[in-house]
């Protein structure tokens, strides 16, 4: 298997190693998959005590009730008075604020709300099951995106990256509606950060081009 010309980050080496045979095997190019991983974490670097998103998220019943059931470590409850800057609420006053561990954990942050089962095992330390997981869900989204939307080739790739940010459920409501799915996600120009990253690695390995996704 081909390696970039350029030296990739020393943090980066070990997930190209197991993403060469693991993403293709789910119907993914390697070279996408450390787009991921650098729009997610920067290959790991961004992480605080293994984790990221340290942004506060806005206190509702919905949420107040999962963290209730599952709590996430170290998770407070502030007002704007005690600190969070008003910018990064909307809504309520109140939010749940994490202080040692984020929302997100490992190199492909996965969500502590959307997947605390995964995380609670403790296996998301280890960089391959994170990279599994994540492959799991790209794939499970891949699919529902497919059959919902009837969506393939780049399309299909667009939407699969998106909701591996946003969730298949918010892209495919925003595919129906016929909006941009650049709203969908939470961070402008995710998708094209991660393509593009690909590129460039691909590129400079020779090969110009990441797979398209299975149908």
């Amino acid at each position: 298997m081909s390696r970039p010309t350029s030296p990739l980050p020393a943090e980066a080496q070990e997930l190209l190693q197991l993403a060469e045979t693991r993403a293709p095997a789910r119907g993914f190019s390697h070279w996408l998959i450390l787009g991921l991983a650098f729009a997610e974490s920067n290959f790991g670097r961004a992480l605080r005590n293994g984790s990221g998103d340290f942004i506060p998220r806005p206190c509702n019943p919905v949420r107040d009730a999962r963290l209730a059931a599952t709590p996430l470590p170290a998770v407070v409850r502030r007002t704007l008075a005690e600190g969070i800057p008003s910018r990064r609420i909307v809504g309520p006053t109140q939010a749940w604020v994490p202080t040692t561990q984020g929302w997100g954990v490992g190199v492909f942050q996965i969500d502590w709300e959307s997947h605390h089962d995964f995380i609670k095992r403790g296996t998301w330390r280890d960089v391959g099951a994170c990279m599994d997981y994540a492959l799991e869900v790209l794939a499970t989204a891949r699919d529902h995106l497919s059959k919902a939307c009837g969506l393939r080739g780049d399309e299909l790739l667009t939407a699969t990256i998106a909701a591996y940010n946003a969730g298949a459920g918010r892209v495919a409501r925003f595919i129906r509606e016929e909006r941009d799915l650049d709203g969908a996600t939470f961070h402008r120009g995710y998708v094209a950060k991660i393509k593009a990253k690909a590129d460039e690695l691909a590129g400079q390995a020779g090969s110009w081009r990441y797979e398209v996704p299975r149908a």
